[in-house]
Order: structure tokens, then sequence, then C-alpha cells
């Protein structure tokens, strides 16, 4: 975070501008940058997914009510392992019962069932090498280097096709699919893409965006955003 100190010419500055805040901190006017990495993703304005997720955070926060003391203590001694980041990129270390929330929505997200059992730290796969090859017969697929150890979902997200001289995503992206990955190096979802989208079209450019969930442990990795043109 930057400081700005006063000087003959400038007194005072505030306000926001391209994704800049500029606010008062210590009585020193204080500069913050938003962190663009999208943490959370939205269905598109698919209205029967908005209400899963709704009916998932009502039953994951009466599901906590449920925990004894003892169980409640161990997410909070677990708490300061799975730091949380603010819009400005900032970590903090959240509440209980905000990792509690955290770990079932991931667990709920791909298919399994919530639990009361705080995570403990786990490696988390290694995506390194990552690419992405689209085509209209047969490939809607990602690759990297190394096989996936443990047993990992991921959650995936993606959208029709747009523009290639778009510089952002298209608005549509929705979760299409939570498949299993342990022991993989690669996942073709050509099949599954084509049944909701369509068939992809050549020149034009897609993106897929996903994060891994361990099903062991409901933690969730940062998401990985990839782009390509379809050849």
């Amino acid at each position: 975070m930057a400081t700005i100190k006063y000087g003959a010419v400038v007194t005072e500055l505030r306000g926001s501008i391209g994704g800049m805040t500029f606010q008062t901190s210590n009585r020193q006017l204080t500069l913050r940058t938003k962190n663009k990495c999208k943490t959370q993703f939205q269905s598109g304005g698919n209205k029967q997914e908005k209400t899963a997720l709704k009916n998932h955070l009502a039953y994951v926060a009466s599901f906590w009510r449920t925990l004894s003391p003892a169980e409640q203590a161990n997410y909070a001694a677990a708490a300061p392992s799975f730091p949380f980041y603010d819009k400005y990129g900032v970590a903090y270390t959240p509440s209980a019962f905000q990792l509690f929330c955290w770990q079932n929505l991931n667990w709920l997200n791909v298919g399994q069932t919530a639990k009361g059992v705080a995570p403990v730290p786990v490696t988390l796969p290694d995506f390194s090498g990552l690419t992405f090859t689209v085509d209209t017969t047969t490939n809607y697929k990602l690759n990297w280097t190394n096989k996936v150890v443990g047993n990992w979902k991921l959650s995936l997200f993606t959208g029709r096709g747009f523009s290639s001289g778009k510089a952002s995503f298209n608005s549509s992206m929705k979760q299409v699919a939570t498949p299993n990955v342990t022991g993989l190096n690669s996942l073709n979802d050509f099949a599954g893409y084509s049944a909701i989208f369509g068939t992809p079209i050549t020149g034009q450019k897609y993106q897929i965006i996903f994060k891994a969930i361990s099903i062991d442990q409901g933690i969730a990795s940062s998401p990985y955003i990839i782009t390509t043109i379809c050849a």
C-alpha cells in the first residue's frame, strides 16, 4: 500500500479512479489498489443456480449451530492456517464461522455432503504448464504438466465464445462440470460443453475459470483463468 505525503500544492485528495482509492489513514493520505482476482463466480443470471446457492448458504449457517463448542473451537484453531483476502489483496484471519462456511460451500459446490470437521492444510495441486485447446470437433481440453496428487475435484466455469478482439470474458460464465481429477494431468469436456453451449466456433475466444477443491478437506485453490482461440 502506497502512502502519499501532502506538499505545498496538494493538500487533500479523496475518492476513487481507475481501481484506486484515495483515503485518510492515520492522518495521512493513502492509496489502495483493488485486487482484481475473482474468488467467487456468478452463475450468469441463472435463477435456479442462484436459488441453489441461497439454499446452500442457509443450510450451512443452520448446520453451524448444531456443532458442539469443541467442534467450533477446532475451526477457530484452524482459521490462522487459511487466510482470506479482502478486495485489496490484504490477508486476514477468518472467523471460525467464516472458515466453516467456506469449507462446506466448497464441498456442496462439487456435490459432496457438509461436515463439521475442521480442515487441515494439504498440498494444493500443481497446475503449472497449463494449456487450453479448443476446436470444432473433439477438444475443449485442459492440459497441465504434473498429475494431481490426492483426492480433488474441479469447479469448472466457462461460457459461450466471444470476439477474439475482446479483452474481457463473457458475462454468461456458468459452472458446467465438477470432474474428479485425481491422478490426471488433462481434462477434455468437449461433449459436456457442446451439450450446453453448442459446438465451438472457429476464430472465437473461449475462457475457462476453475478452482480445485479437496474432497477430503473442503479447501479450495485460488482460481485459475485461461483463454484460447478456437482452431
